[in-house]
């Protein structure tokens, strides 16, 4: 949703956020230190939950099912093998 460097920048997009009534649970906001080479970044991010009906956990969002992926794939558990 946004990146920038500035910080001010930020309180007037999260400030937006407030007054546009957003629900603040559903956003993340990140600090990427960027040390002595890169400037630090501050990052929102919003959280998007599964459509109903979709899993909530344990499978990749591009990964077949467990039980529909060949048996060579599938980790202890039946979980897909590829996913971190």
């Amino acid at each position: 949703m946004l990146q920038t460097t500035e910080q001010a920048e930020l309180r007037d997009f999260l400030r937006g956020l407030r007054e546009a009534g957003v629900d603040g649970a559903m956003f993340q906001i990140s600090m990427l230190c960027g040390r002595l080479k890169h400037p630090t970044t501050h990052q929102v991010s919003q959280f998007v939950p599964y459509p109903a009906g979709e899993p909530a956990g344990g499978q990749c969002a591009d990964e077949q099912p467990a039980d529909e992926q060949p048996a060579d794939e599938q980790c202890a558990g039946g979980q897909p093998s590829r996913c971190p």
